[in-house]
């Protein structure tokens, strides 16, 4: 496929938004579609179908737990980088339902306390998105850490689509929070929100470079919904930096609030679509 020919925009942080990284790591999101099996021994067709996928070595494949949740980490020597890899939802309309319906609770001490709740701290994340992750966080951490030692120049990234961009935001975070760097990459495809705006600056500060991919008038990424309260504790908001697709060939670096409201915010509510979450990057996000 051609590049893209226009990117248009920036999100005054210097946040630059790469497409051949963004397709190198939307191939693994797709991945993450495929058999368990096919994916443990990497003979899955995105698996082996370029140079650049063919080479990876699986560090860690979660295999479908309890929660229903999948990862992978592993080595690719072609761009000699770490990267963690998260599945999205395969029950997608149900899924969508439900993200109408949740609970915030307080996480990450790092964040700072909340005066008006003792104890609590001020970063509030979507409670179902949160223990998902914690389902898998233990085996994702330390997967990565043996990577490492292994391959120590490795650059780190974390990629997923749908509920797996969910799940890889938190992974970058703590990843990051881990080895105490904040040069880990992370692109995310059709990413509902995940936390409120302590939680989005926060993520930003630990994870400045990542990106957030959304796909014209692609339902997920605007579900949890916003209030429109000024309780900034409890109202989901974004982290940075949006880049939205349009179409197959123009890309926009929204502004680094998270929230732009001239990028997919503009898009009216009863104008969203579930058929735009399903493809990213002129891709279906399936194992095809």
């Amino acid at each position: 496929s051609s590049a893209p020919t226009a990117l248009a925009g920036g999100d005054g942080n210097g946040t630059v938004f790469n497409m051949s990284m963004a397709e190198f790591l939307l191939n693994h999101s797709r991945v993450t579609y495929c058999d368990d099996a096919l994916v443990a021994n990497w003979s899955c067709l995105v698996c082996t179908n370029s140079t650049a996928m063919a080479g990876f070595q699986p560090y860690l494949v979660t295999g479908e737990n309890k929660r229903h949740v999948f990862a992978y980490v592993g080595y690719s020597p072609e761009r000699d980088m770490v990267i963690s890899v998260f599945r999205g939802t395969m029950y997608l309309i149900n899924w969508i339902q439900d993200l109408e319906y949740y609970k915030m609770d307080s996480r990450y001490g790092e964040c700072g306390e909340d005066p008006s709740n003792l104890g609590a701290t001020k970063c509030m994340v979507h409670s179902g998105f949160y223990d998902d992750w914690l389902s898998v966080r233990d085996q994702v951490l330390i997967a990565n850490r043996k990577a490492l030692h292994d391959h120590p120049t490795a650059s780190v990234s974390v990629t997923g689509h749908s509920l797996g961009g969910a799940l890889a935001a938190f992974g970058a975070l703590e990843i990051s929070l881990m080895l105490q760097r904040t040069d880990v990459g992370c692109y995310t495809f059709g990413e509902p929100r995940v936390g409120n705006k302590y939680f989005a600056h926060f993520w930003s500060t630990w994870v400045p470079q990542g990106i957030r991919v959304v796909h014209r008038d692609d339902i997920v990424p605007h579900l949890p919904p916003r209030g429109n309260t000024v309780m900034l504790l409890t109202d989901f908001h974004h982290t940075r930096t949006e880049v939205w697709q349009t179409d197959d060939e123009n890309f926009t670096t929204c502004d680094g609030s998270g929230e732009d409201p001239k990028c997919s915010d503009s898009i009216p509510q009863w104008d969203r679509s579930i058929e735009a979450h399903l493809w990213y990057l002129g891709r279906l996000m399936r194992c095809v």
